[in-house]
């Protein structure tokens, strides 16, 4: 054998490799993902354990572009308390390496929890019992004996994950023992080590390595900075977090540290790409002297994490891998930190992941010159619906409003628009969106709207009193401490959220997070969220069934509200001609029937009001003019109702195709009242908010041939809220304003 000495980065399999006489490693490995919860960290046994993982997700990660699966399995999963093995749970692990092997993935087999060890618990037998060691190696034993079969090309071995020793040392003579016994059964098997205290990057320096064996890997697991990527996660100390975590820069802002309570120390901390890949040299210096590759067999970044800031480190940490030729597995697949949530592919997280390109990304492109005129017909159509059934506001509940009673529609009356709330509160949120930018808190947004001037009724009210009485948001819109979760006013007020997110859905759903938390729970947030999903959609999309699918995609699917809208276009298509034939079925199921009262507040429900916005756009058949009327002759909120339904209409068309009778009269220089926007300086609000969102979201802003500007914007699947119900409400969050950020609350507490 010759000896010289030579260090290569091979880019092609992103590991390192450095050669000092010795055999290649034949475990080559990339880009690998977790299944977590499956044969480790889960009850599920049976039939539920089988479907949780199958062929057919094996083929999809494939597909997606992962080259290997990383399989945490725990003794007490794959062995009886007296040793013997479980078949059951080791058929499951045989036909997923099968399958592996079937799509050309390789595997890492990760013994991740013992009986006598696991990384979150306080008592460890491993580390001090001699009988619990040598059951570690008889695991080791009988795995071996099971899984030697697959080529050393195809699966390796983690002979157990994340230490907690109290000295380096013990772990060393432990893990080098567990060593020695899988070579005395497989000389060649790739065998993956980490470091004590959960493998942390710097602890790998005290790694004692055995000498001479080519066929091990390096292992290190990195979830920096913890306040983002365990962000809220119940089972660690930043549960209670209760503000926004930012990356890259400062983790917390300075506006924010107040709030931050027990964090604000470590929301000082400062983390960019190029911290951590002085965290990852440490490893990395480990690896050269002992001419080893290395796998960070653990990253991740929790779901609930900000979601920008979340794709900013991923896009990160894939930019250190490829530098410097590091094998790594993301956690994971469909749990906490999921590529998979509720079914859906994270297309974009997982592009971040992958370091994919943008080639298969389609895009819309909308000229802005379009995008300002429709926005603008959107609002005028919001103000044509309030106030043509202004008169008639709560005045018919639970009855068709008599044709002769429908007031007629006057040019003049476009102008009452300035003082209505369905207006002026929405513009509140544009304000805060103004100053504070997309990623502002929804604490800021609760203090913004604490000290509106308007007067507020329903769920708005509730919800105001609460942030004046110091009840944070979200917990501002919990049923525990407000009795009208489910009321309309979030419908009302969300058009903006569409507006300014043209063919950007998700952007209506994180606004309705945000503002809608405010006053609304449940079905009442849900409301705003299908709203401004029809919205996103009427800038491109002229087909009425075409939006409202557009809107029911940014819902979840088994909500009543989703139920309602199904239930309406259900209605239509049996009867497409008579729109008073729907509203007495919609009268009978969603007013008279208990099922659809729960949490409900009577008239002012937003299931009810929903409906009659539906009412409108469908059997209205794109007449301005009659889609308002029956919108308004349904009843119930009979200005706010019409306003919706108007507006999304009037985006279709267009401000400069509209009738000359909503539009000549109309005043663009006279400021909405509470609001500091009159039509033209709102016109300019919403572009720029919009420009800024298509950047954040991934989109460009070109120019075409003629030199005009276009917004190219990315197509995104929607991803609705996990489901909310208001008469079942989930935990309080236990969130309160802090002395100083009640300070900033102008009015009264009580």
């Amino acid at each position: 054998m010759k000896t010289k000495l030579f260090f290569s980065v091979i880019l092609t399999s992103a590991l390192i490799l450095i050669s000092c006489g010795r055999d290649k490693n034949s475990f080559e490995i990339k880009n690998g993902l977790n299944i977590s919860h499956w044969l480790s960290q889960s009850n599920q046994r049976g039939e539920n354990r089988k479907a949780y993982f199958t062929r057919s997700d094996v083929e999809y990660i494939a597909k997606l572009g992962y080259d290997h699966i990383r399989f945490p399995i725990d003794e007490e999963q794959m062995f009886t308390e007296d040793g013997r093995i479980e078949p059951e749970a080791f058929t499951l692990l045989h036909n997923a390496l099968g399958w592996c092997d079937e799509f050309n993935l390789r595997a890492v087999v990760d013994l991740h929890i013992l009986r006598t060890h696991h990384f979150n618990e306080g008592e460890k037998p491993l580390f001090t019992d001699p009988k619990a060691q040598e059951q570690f190696y008889e695991c080791w034993r009988k795995l071996s004996g099971e899984l030697q079969k697959y080529s050393v090309d195809k699966v390796a071995y983690e002979p157990m994950n994340e230490p907690v020793a109290d000295d380096h040392e013990t772990w060393n003579v432990i893990v080098n023992r567990c060593v020695q016994v899988i070579r005395e059964l497989e000389p060649r098997r790739t065998i993956i080590m980490g470091s004590n205290r959960w493998q942390s990057f710097n602890t790998v320096k005290y790694l004692k390595i055995p000498e001479n064996d080519p066929n091990i890997i390096i292992s290190f697991h990195y979830y920096d900075p913890f306040l983002l990527t365990h962000y809220k996660a119940s089972w660690t100390s930043t549960k209670d977090i209760a503000v926004p975590v930012h990356y890259p820069g400062q983790l917390i802002a300075d506006a924010d540290m107040d709030a931050a309570k027990n964090y604000a120390e470590a929301g000082k901390k400062v983390y960019d790409l190029d911290v951590i890949e002085k965290d990852f040299m440490e490893v990395i210096e480990v690896a050269k002297k002992h001419h080893l590759k290395i796998y960070c067999g653990e990253y991740g970044c929790i779901s609930v994490a900000p979601y920008r800031d979340r794709i900013r480190w991923y896009k990160d940490m894939y930019t250190l891998f490829e530098r410097h030729g590091i094998a790594r597995a993301n956690w994971d697949y469909k749990g906490g930190f999921a590529i998979v949530q509720r079914g859906e592919p994270q297309t974009e997280m997982t592009n971040a992941i992958l370091g994919k390109t943008d080639n298969n990304v389609q895009y819309r492109r909308l000229p802005v010159k379009v995008y300002r005129d429709k926005m603008k017909a959107g609002w005028v159509g919001q103000i044509a619906g309030v106030c043509w059934g202004a008169p008639t506001e709560f005045r018919w509940r639970d009855q068709i409003i008599p044709e002769e009673d429908m007031p007629v529609w006057k040019p003049e009356m476009i102008n009452e628009g300035f003082t209505q709330d369905d207006l002026y509160v929405e513009m509140t949120f544009l304000r805060t969106l103004e100053e504070y930018g997309m990623d502002v808190s929804i604490r800021q947004a609760g203090i913004d709207f604490a000290n509106s001037e308007y007067p507020l009724w329903c769920a708005n009210d509730a919800g105001r009193k609460n942030l004046r009485a110091g009840i944070a948001p979200p917990d501002a819109s919990h049923p525990q401490f407000n009795k009208c979760p489910n009321d309309i006013d979030y419908q009302i007020e969300a058009d903006y959220s569409g507006l300014i997110a043209p063919g950007m859905p998700n952007v209506a759903i994180e606004l309705g997070d945000k503002f809608g938390r405010l006053m609304n729970y449940g079905d009442g947030v849900y409301g705003g969220q299908f709203m401004g999903g029809m919205y996103c959609e009427a800038f491109f999309e002229n087909d009425i069934l075409k939006i409202i699918d557009a809107g029911l995609a940014c819902i979840p699917a088994k909500s009543q509200y989703a139920e309602m809208v199904r239930d309406m276009v259900a209605w239509y298509k049996e009867n497409p001609d008579n729109w008073t034939v729907a509203w007495e079925k919609c009268q009978k199921k969603y007013r008279e029937n208990p099922e659809y009262q729960k949490a409900s507040n009577g008239g002012i429900d937003v299931k009810i009001n929903g409906a009659y916005v539906l009412m409108g756009l469908l059997y209205g058949k794109y007449d301005l003019d009659k889609t308002i009327v029956i919108s308004t002759r349904c009843g119930m909120d009979s200005d706010c109702n019409p306003s919706n339904a108007g507006g999304v209409l009037f985006t279709t068309i267009g401000y400069d195709k509209l009738p000359a009778r909503f539009t000549e009269k109309l005043e663009h220089e006279k400021n909405f009242i509470f609001t500091a926007y009159n039509v033209n300086t709102l016109m300019d609000v919403c572009e720029k908010l919009t420009r800024q969102i298509i950047i954040r979201e991934g989109g460009r802003i070109e120019k075409d041939a003629n030199g005009d500007e276009v917004f190219v914007i990315p197509v995104k699947t929607p991803m609705p809220n996990p489901l909310a119900l208001s008469w079942a409400p989930g935990p309080i969050d236990g969130s309160l304003f802090t002395d100083s950020e009640n300070a900033k609350i102008r009015f009264s507490k009580n």
